[in-house]
């Protein structure tokens, strides 16, 4: 971490000797890295929409079969207590 920092303050120092701001360095910077977050962002829109058109269902399912399991369980209890009555 200390040698990026080291390097970055020695880049600025440079760029400041040949009296161009670090203000301008980091404003182009972040005009060459805008098509990166702009597809960042893209992904990360395009997972969070199908992940919210896939987790209503799959929810659905995954409760109506803790529902049936519940059920299932209760039927056994009962089929047991059935069989140790005398």
């Amino acid at each position: 971490m200390m040698r990026i920092l080291g390097n970055t303050a020695a880049k600025v120092r440079r760029l400041q000797s040949r009296n161009i701001s670090s203000a301008s360095v980091i404003a182009v910077a972040a005009v060459n890295n805008a098509p990166v977050y702009l597809a960042r962002m893209v992904v990360g829109g395009v997972g969070y929409m199908i992940g919210g058109w896939v987790s209503a269902p799959a929810a659905k399912f995954l409760q109506e079969t803790e529902e049936m399991q519940l059920e299932i369980k209760q039927e056994l209890d009962e089929n047991e207590a059935r069989l140790d009555e005398p």
